[in-house]
């Protein structure tokens, strides 16, 4: 396994990287009370050396914290690491204690069988400030632990800054061979254990995250933490510089005052001069850099807000936070109207809404910019169009968390275009097969009659004058009767096409039903009492309607005759009117042959002219019904059948009733 990705290696790259430092700095201690150098143990001859139990208390603490991080999951390191830091806080309060109220018990004793003397400094007693740090130290360790309490971690993160303070401070004193409470009572700590707090201190804060009161004051202030950051270092550097190159600098040795204060004087002008040029550079970079913001906030603004397309920035909290004025113009609502997304999917979507709002909250989770695709939204006032939205994401910000800008473009008009050409191209290809179909029934059905004009037209001339004036006549009247069918049919063909074309002139207008009604018995009575067929209508004598004549009747002539035609001698025939809705529904029934229902689907059908003979072998072109159908649907109509075979069939259609209003 390579050094980069062994455990240890991951231990020392994080924030523990002091401990290594302590663990260190206590096996030098060690080997300076085994070998009886006591240099290694004091750092230098002059100061007290660091006592056996404070070594092994840095080391228990070191490797107690390493373990807690390596092992965290244990249930060993859960059960009992805990117990073990609460019991070395109570020892080390209780040595701390004892210095002021001088317990009868002296524990330190049973570690240390036999102290040495205090007077030229030289000990292995605990000082009772030590024992304070190493306590702030086990409650500072013990409070990492309470995760869920923000208290508790304040408490400790305070703790732990306390002891970086008071470690720092008697660091400086020895720097400055004035070590704090040397010539008191009380015994002071060592240099070894004041870096040891030192080192303990800033992995703690390192932990903390800066969770203690002085950061607090400040973490809200960005340029002021830049400051900080900047020039306590360089003070803290400087001082000590200051303090060693007096110890063991001297410009005068027999004015010791006068060299302390030269050396004093040099590094506070190098320490001013480089606190203005910093500040000078901070402070102008600070004023470009808030004026360039200030500029790009502004053109930012601007550009969101005059943009012509929809633009919606918005919050990972709900907030909608700017909209543009394409927005505005195009939905209708404000900021003001729709202050937040739950606000915006409300009115512009409606029941649909809620799952809307779902799809916008996953936006704050993607990465990079996404293609939403195409909504209908409704607008301010009422009417809908169709937005095609992406949305990209802008970043991670402290107060309102991830922002998202989403963009839309108005596709309504270009999909409505798209949809009416994908109309418009079903109904020509429609129109296509239906032409096609449509020519290859006419062919075949003028095919017929030409072939037998011309079969009847060939016989009759090459036997002419061996045929008699009554095989003559016979000739002739077939010949006749098929050119009157083919007459019909082109008649026919004829005005469907005009219609289809827009060539037959449309002028509805208030007409009384009855009359038309007569008119059309008039030309289809004599046909009717051939077959011996009775036609009644029963029809109220003020339902008016509002038609074209020529079609209304035409209509009427194709029905009542294709009645005539599919029912048996002696039948009946009925046309009734009646309104309804608004509407006259006339039907045209009949008690004849009626029609099957495979064949009801194919009457109203371009593509299947239907055709059949009549209950006297009458013939027919088959497109009757679809004029009818053309005629009634230009007045806004609809036309069906109603059939039983054996029963008879009902036709009926609607036309609007006049009602002094042109349609």
């Amino acid at each position: 396994m390579s050094i980069a990705n062994s455990d240890l290696y991951k231990i020392i790259k994080r924030k523990e990287n002091p401990l290594f430092l302590i663990l260190f700095v206590a096996g030098l201690n060690i080997f300076g009370w085994l070998s009886g150098k006591m240099g290694f143990a004091s750092i230098s001859f002059n100061y007290i050396p660091i006592p056996h139990l404070s070594i092994v208390i840095f080391v228990l603490l070191s490797l107690h914290f390493l373990f807690c991080i390596k092992f965290e999951k244990s249930w060993i390191i859960r059960t009992f690491a805990t117990p073990f830091i609460f019991l070395l806080a109570l020892f080390c309060l209780y040595l701390f204690l004892n210095y002021f109220f001088k317990f009868t018990t002296d524990i330190e004793n049973i570690f240390i069988k036999d102290p040495t003397y205090f007077s030229v400094f030289l000990t292995s007693r605990i000082s009772p400030i030590t024992a304070l740090l190493f306590f702030f130290i086990c409650i500072s360790l013990l409070s990492i632990r309470q995760r869920d309490s923000v208290l508790i971690r304040y408490i400790g993160g305070s703790l732990s800054l306390l002891t970086g303070i008071i470690s720092f401070v008697l660091i400086i004193g020895y720097l400055y061979k004035a070590p704090l409470l040397y010539g008191s009572k009380i015994i002071p700590v060592s240099l070894p254990s004041s870096i040891c707090f030192f080192l303990f201190s800033i992995t703690l804060l390192r932990v903390y995250k800066s969770r203690f009161w002085t950061f607090n004051l400040i973490e809200d202030n960005k340029p002021t933490r830049l400051l900080l950051k900047s020039f306590l270092p360089i003070v803290i550097v400087i001082i000590i510089l200051q303090g060693y190159m007096t110890a063991n600098v001297s410009l005068h040795r027999d004015n010791p005052a006068l060299s302390d204060a030269v050396v004093l004087i040099f590094f506070v002008t190098i320490t001013i001069y480089t606190v203005i040029r910093i500040s000078t550079f901070l402070g102008n970079t600070l004023v470009k850099v808030q004026k360039a913001l200030k500029e790009s906030n502004e053109k930012f603004s601007r550009a969101i807000h005059y943009a012509p397309f929809p633009i919606m920035i918005h919050a990972e909290n709900g907030k909608v936070l700017a909209i543009s004025q394409g927005w505005i113009d195009l939905s209708g609502y404000t900021l003001f109207d729709i202050p937040t997304v739950e606000k915006w999917t409300e009115h512009a979507y409606g029941s649909r809404g809620k799952i809307v709002k779902e799809d916008i909250d996953i936006l704050f989770k993607i990465v990079g910019s996404k293609n939403e695709g195409e909504y209908v939204i409704t607008c301010k006032d009422g009417t809908q169009r169709i937005w095609d939205f992406s949305s990209t994401l802008l970043g991670n910000f402290e107060k309102e968390g991830r922002i998202v800008i989403s963009m839309a473009k108005d596709v309504t008009l270009r999909k409505h275009a798209e949809n009416a050409l994908k109309g418009n191209e079903r109904k020509l290809h429609q129109l296509n097969i239906d032409k096609d179909r449509f020519i290859s029934i006419l062919g075949h059905d003028l095919k017929s009659p030409f072939n037998n004009i011309l079969g009847l037209s060939e016989a009759l001339k090459e036997d002419i004058n061996n045929l008699n004036k009554d095989e003559i006549q016979v000739f002739a009247n077939n010949i006749n009767k098929t050119a009157r069918i083919t007459n019909y049919l082109l008649e026919d063909i004829l005005m469907w096409a005009r219609s289809q074309q827009g060539k037959i002139s449309f002028n509805p207008q208030e007409l009384n039903f009855k009359d038309i009604c007569k008119n059309v018995l008039e030309i289809l009575n004599p046909g009717a009492f051939v077959k011996n067929i009775t036609i009644k209508y029963s029809t109220l004598d003020n339902i008016r309607v509002y038609a074209d004549i020529d079609m209304l009747k035409t209509i009427m002539l194709n029905l009542v005759t294709n009645a005539i035609k599919f029912t048996n001698n002696g039948g009946r025939i009925s046309i009734n009117a009646e309104k309804n809705s608004g509407n006259v529904i006339i039907v045209v029934s009949d008690n004849g042959v009626g029609i099957k229902d495979d064949d009801l689907p194919r009457l109203f059908n371009i593509s299947e002219v239907f055709t059949s003979k009549g209950t006297a072998k009458e013939t027919g072109t088959g497109l009757g019904l679809l004029l009818c159908k053309e005629f009634v649907e230009k007045h806004g109509g609809t036309i069906w059948v109603e059939s039983e075979v054996g029963k008879g069939s009902d036709f009926k259609f609607t036309l609007p009733v006049f009602t002094g209003k042109t349609i």
